[in-house]
């Protein structure tokens, strides 16, 4: 009880981040999706979506904009 799953994917569409989406609903565990191209399967499928709109391919973009979130979510 209480648990929250976070995950980090550019396409949104990682086979595993999917899987423990798709756990984590099965389970009751709270999600917030970080994605960035078109947003992916997982930005439909978490609880909170935290979507970077980029270029399809450019992961260097999204990345950074991820590290820039968590940076803001650990403080």
């Amino acid at each position: 009880d209480g648990d929250l799953l976070i995950v980090l994917s550019a396409s949104g569409n990682s086979k595993n981040i999917l899987e423990a989406l798709a756990w984590a609903k099965n389970n009751q565990v709270k999600t917030i999706a970080l994605t960035g191209f078109d947003g992916g399967e997982a930005n439909k499928m978490a609880d909170i979506s935290i979507y970077i709109p980029t270029e399809i391919g450019d992961y260097g973009v999204a990345e950074d904009a991820h590290s820039i979130v968590c940076h803001f979510l650990s403080i």
